[in-house]
């Protein structure tokens, strides 16, 4: 669905920081924390990304996979690579090769296998662009979890800051 911003998965930490505008503290707090794993993080996207990556929305939903291919071809191809499931819209995501639909395969040039996919669930996708941090998708990290790392609940009030970008 092209109306639907598309998620990518970075190299490193360094790629994020060249395609987002901000870095808030509670980023840099889930990346230490969280990455490479299955957190997807939404932050304020920089110029440099064209919006039909993240459908005009201005926000970009990035993470570092700790799958070494994914990895690898982010940094073989720029630092960045989209990264949506292998399914068609609106079909159930596949987590190996033979799942994937005939019509699918039929339109893209190349097949990559990283082998199969280990988890059912999908990344957790935390929203940093407002100001409390807000589930978008539950995923393998719990919400709870994500909460007690920021100190979300025991303290009220909106982001403690923003790093400068590296």
């Amino acid at each position: 669905d092209f109306g639907k911003p598309l998620p990518l998965i970075a190299s490193d930490r360094r790629a994020v920081w060249g395609s987002v505008a901000q870095w808030p503290e509670q980023a840099e707090i889930l990346a230490d924390l969280f990455w490479p794993g299955p957190l997807t993080l939404l932050l304020p996207a920089s110029e440099s990304i064209p919006p039909l990556v993240h459908a005009h929305t201005g926000r970009l939903a990035v993470r570092i996979s700790p799958h070494p291919a994914a990895c690898f071809l982010a940094e073989a191809l720029g630092g960045l690579i989209i990264s949506t499931s292998a399914n068609l819209s609106g079909e159930p995501a596949c987590r190996n090769l033979g799942e994937i639909s005939t019509v699918l395969i039929g339109g893209v040039d190349v097949v990559v296998s990283g082998g199969g996919l280990a988890g059912l669930q999908a990344s957790t996708i935390v929203d940093l662009t407002a100001t409390m941090p807000r589930l978008v998708r539950q995923g393998v990290i719990p919400w709870e979890e994500i909460r007690r790392a920021l100190g979300v609940g025991a303290r009220r009030g909106g982001r403690r800051g923003t790093a400068p970008l590296r």
